[in-house]
């Protein structure tokens, strides 16, 4: 809606008279400005001091126009007497080194296009960026004759200046620093609704509420103790209408530097775009009558350039303020509408100012029910509600929000409710700090911890009541977790061994990761298994290793179970001791009745050499092959085992080939204090091989008329023994044993009852005499101390 919709034709024809009159003045007091003796300058704080900005009537002084200075064809620097120069550098430092934000040039020469000198009266105001570091320089100079006052009269000054004050619609007071007024335009009155004579002279205290004039008299006295301007927001009801006001506020100081009076320029706000428009109104308006009121009045300061900072100032916070609102309706509307972060405001009394719905539902009061009750009163426990008072009443008087914790608070039915609590301080439109609370509900979070250490609790129960013992490592082989099955093994406490190394607690060795002996199965993703004495348990054990990776399949640590296999494996070797004396016992027994067998066979051949005289060689030849065989079967019966003593199998075969022989057989040995066995799977074929020796010797013995005997020799050869059997007779002159030339029935067969590897067999004759000799060695023949 327009804003002049509320007039009537009569009174819209009226303000526009009004306005016109006011844009009138306006163009007057700038054509006064700009056609007056006072020249404005802006200034770079650079060394030359180049311009930025010069009013156009800079020409009736300098000579020089305003282009020329703003495009850096003159220097300002340039056009100062050098006598001067000096001094003006020494000023301006000063003013730095002080930190002034105004300051007044002694009187100095400036040299003019035509080369005429002029004296100059100088006054600059210091502008500094966020950093506080010198920017520009504004200010204003004018042309003074020494010794000849150029003031105007002071009635002609007022006048004007007052014109100017009243063309604007923005609320202009000047006020002593009694509290005084001195002075106010026409829109001030219409503000209180007073006119101009019932206004100066008077007080705040004469013309509003006890607390409304403590209020203005508190921000008058604050703008003179900061000695800076300052911005407040104000509300006047005029006509039973309440008006707020934006105001700035800041001190007026002489010539010599001393506040003297405070200003305040108070401008409706209402509508943010109207606000601008008539806060840029205002202080143009302001600029123009403090330039005019410097000029003319002792009492003035630097108004005009305080004015339009001001005015900048003053347009940037409205813009920042409409902006703050614009966002803070959007924040309110935000938190309205967040469904799990219940939020709420609260005034410096801790009252309720704001509650929405994720606060209905968290603490079950509706925002009517919540609205003007205190914070204790609602959702704090009775143990806990004076020291809440106490931290929230101190973080409103300071400012700071209080830090964010967890709470348990209660809701509306007195039930326990866990929160996060977090606060945040806050200005409202009246100066006045709030407290927003934000709470988020952790119940579940709560619930899940619950069921979590509940979850902890029954998986340590589990983890104790293994009866095997288990430790968790990490990837440094150190024990993380150890369950009572293990610590009862070691006789230790967790705290004893939880940290240190498996293998310097389990295995009682001092190695290094790399050495662990499941270090390279460990790394293998499936559980891997292994069988291990642990010195310090005492005992075997299987144990199983599972591998544990994180969630980018690096190895973080292993399980490892330990099943104590001790019992197992007594049980397993006491019953392979079993099968084995069982086994000993069958082969025995077996051994016995072959023996037996073959003794019953011999008796039956022996019989047959008694009816059967012309086949005695023939019988005696089988019975002394069964003989050796019943040899090889007496000694494994007496001595089952894998292998049999051959020293002891050749002497019975000696002895029962003389026995059946009749011949004298000699048996000598170089060989002392060692065993040798044969492997009891090649005996029968090494047996029958020696008989076959000797039976050969026997033939060719009793084919010799002399009394020469046969002779059995052992001795070492290499890594064996030698069998050597030597007879007296002659081999036949084709006779050849590496080709089997000139062979018998009998050698044919010993050839091919050689056991194989380990056994080598050679016959050779000399002069009158047959040696045949037999090297036995691994593996057939195995040597035992």
């Amino acid at each position: 809606m327009d804003k002049y919709s509320r007039f009537s034709k009569s009174e819209l024809i009226a303000e526009i008279h009004r306005l016109e009159e006011t844009n009138s003045a306006l163009e007057q007091a700038q054509s006064l400005f700009f056609n007056g003796p006072v020249v404005m300058f802006k200034w770079r704080n650079c060394d030359d001091f180049p311009v930025d900005y010069v009013s156009p009537n800079v020409s009736d002084i300098f000579g020089y126009t305003a282009e020329e200075f703003c495009t850096g064809k003159v220097l300002y620097a340039d056009i100062i007497a050098m006598p001067d120069f000096e001094q003006v550098l020494i000023e301006v430092k000063k003013a730095e080194d002080e930190n002034s934000w105004a300051y007044d040039h002694s009187p100095y020469r400036i040299i003019s296009k035509d080369g005429s000198e002029h004296h100059i009266q100088d006054h600059t105001v210091v502008v500094r960026n966020s950093e506080n570091e010198i920017t520009h320089y504004y200010g204003y100079v004018r042309e003074i004759n020494p010794g000849k006052s150029t003031e105007y009269p002071a009635g002609l000054s007022e006048l004007r200046a007052q014109s100017i004050l009243d063309a604007t619609d923005a609320a202009v007071c000047i006020k002593s620093l009694d509290g005084h007024y001195l002075q106010i335009n026409r829109a001030f009155e219409g503000m209180l609704d007073l006119s101009r004579e019932e206004i100066i002279g008077k007080t705040d205290f004469d013309l509003y509420s006890s607390k409304k004039a403590r209020t203005q008299r508190a921000d008058d006295l604050r703008v003179v103790e900061k000695n800076h301007l300052i911005e407040v927001e104000e509300s006047v009801t005029r006509k039973g209408v309440k008006h707020k006001y934006l105001s700035l506020k800041y001190p007026v100081r002489n010539r010599s530097g001393q506040i003297y009076a405070v200003c305040g320029i108070s401008t409706d706000f209402v509508d943010p775009e109207e606000t601008e428009l008539s806060l840029i109104s205002a202080y143009s308006a302001h600029s123009t009558y403090s330039t005019l009121k410097l000029e003319f009045d002792e009492r003035g300061n630097d108004l005009a350039e305080l004015g339009r900072q001001i005015n900048e100032r003053l347009i940037k916070h409205s813009k920042v303020r409409n902006a703050l609102h614009k966002s803070e309706r959007r924040f309110r509307s935000l938190l309205e509408q967040v469904p799990v972060i219940a939020v709420q405001g609260y005034d410096e009394e801790r009252r309720v100012i704001f509650w929405n719905e994720a606060s209905e539902h968290l603490y079950g009061y509706t925002e009517k029910e919540a609205q003007g009750c205190k914070l204790e009163d609602l959702i704090i426990p009775d143990g806990v509600k004076n020291k809440l008072i106490e931290d929230v009443s101190y973080s409103l008087k300071i400012g700071l929000p209080m830090p964010a914790e967890e709470v348990m608070l209660i809701n509306k039915e007195g039930s326990s409710i866990p929160v996060f609590s977090s606060y945040l301080i806050e200005v409202d439109d009246s100066g006045k700090r709030v407290m927003y609370k934000i709470d988020m509900d952790l119940s579940r979070l709560y619930e899940a911890r619950k069921n979590l250490e509940r979850s902890k609790v029954e998986w340590d129960q589990i983890f104790d009541s293994v009866p095997d013992p288990i430790f968790i490592l990490d990837a440094n082989h150190r024990i993380v977790k150890a369950n009572k099955a293990l610590l009862d093994h070691l006789k230790q406490d967790a705290n004893s061994i939880i940290g240190e190394t498996c293998y310097s607690c389990v295995q009682g060795e001092f190695l290094s990761g790399s050495d662990c002996p499941y270090q390279e199965e460990s790394q293998d993703t499936r559980p891997c298994v292994m069988e291990n004495f642990l010195e310090v348990l005492g005992d075997d054990f299987l144990i199983k290793v599972t591998s544990m990776y994180d969630q980018d399949d690096m190895p973080v640590g292993s399980i490892h179970i330990a099943q104590d296999i001790s019992e197992r494996n007594r049980a397993e070797k006491e019953r392979f001791e079993h099968l084995e004396k069982q086994k000993d016992a069958l082969v025995r027994e077996v051994h016995h009745r072959i023996k037996n067998h073959l003794h019953g066979l011999m008796g039956l051949l022996k019989q047959q050499t008694t009816s059967h005289y012309g086949h005695t060689d023939n019988l005696n030849n089988a019975i002394s092959q069964i003989e050796s065989i019943v040899t090889v079967y007496g000694l494994q019966a007496g001595n089952p085992g894998s292998q049999l003593d051959f020293h002891r199998m050749l002497k019975a075969i000696v002895r029962n080939m003389a026995q059946l022989s009749l011949v004298p057989l000699s048996l000598t040995s170089d060989i002392k204090r060692k065993n040798f066995l044969v492997d009891s799977k090649k005996a029968v074929p090494l047996a029958l091989v020696t008989n076959e020796l000797l039976m050969n010797a026997v033939k060719h013995f009793h084919s010799r008329s002399d009394n020469s005997d046969i002779r059995i020799h052992l001795s070492f050869k290499d890594s064996g023994i030698c069998l050597t059997v030597s007879n007296p007779g002659k081999l036949p002159d084709e006779f050849d044993f590496d080709s089997e030339q000139g062979f018998g029935v009998g050698l044919e067969l010993l050839k091919t009852m050689l056991p194989g590897r380990g056994a080598n067999l050679s016959i050779r004759g000399h002069d009158d005499e047959v040696t045949a000799e037999l090297i036995l060695g691994p593996p057939l023949l195995s040597t035992v101390e």
